[in-house]
């Protein structure tokens, strides 16, 4: 039954159950469940979550391929999150190109990328999307700007966060206690 596979699958993953998830995985397959668009984003996650990237693939080209199911916001937020976090950021820049004409919240889409380039210390990239959002009119966010702030404090680009800073107030968007920590960040990396 799908819904006791997502409900479980979520489980393992918040409680980070890893082996239990790893177990559920391999039984599914023999299983014979003919996943809807929903089952396929538990099962990317958990794929995403055990680092089994090739397997995300593997999910993601047997629901729009084989079985013909268009993703929705949901499951491609869910895939551009499994490869950002395990550092395949070009991949996920390339899938969301393909499809983010169609999807309705981009600005999730977009932040979920720019944690992979913080992740992997690609601070320009994350200065260049977070320029292409501004431009395509994405609505910015104190989260948004927390995200691309990081990208710059990882590696102590300190002029752009002070870029960053000034954009927020020209946007509306007020700082928290995470932006000025990773500010923080930025000075201590930066020495």
């Amino acid at each position: 039954d799908e819904i006791l596979l997502n409900t479980v699958l979520e489980t393992c993953i918040r409680h980070r159950e890893y082996r239990r998830l790893e177990n559920i995985l391999s039984r599914y397959r023999m299983s014979g469940i003919r996943p809807d668009v929903h089952t396929y984003s538990s099962l990317i996650k958990a794929a995403g979550t055990l680092k089994r990237v090739g397997q995300c693939w593997e999910y993601w080209q047997e629901m729009e391929e084989q079985r013909g199911i268009e993703p929705n916001d949901i499951v491609l937020g869910c895939m551009l999150d499994a490869l950002s976090t395990n550092r395949q950021v070009d991949q996920a820049i390339q899938l969301f190109a393909k499809w983010k004409s169609r999807m309705p919240n981009r600005a999730v889409m977009y932040s979920t990328i720019l944690k992979g380039f913080a992740l992997t210390h690609q601070a320009g990239r994350a200065m260049q999307l977070w320029h292409s959002m501004r431009e395509e009119n994405i609505p910015m966010s104190t989260v948004i700007y927390n995200i691309v702030i990081d990208a710059q404090a990882r590696v102590g680009a300190m002029q752009e966060i002070s870029e960053l800073v000034a954009a927020m107030a020209g946007d509306g968007v007020a700082p928290d206690n995470i932006t000025h920590s990773t500010v923080v960040k930025g000075y201590c990396t930066n020495g």
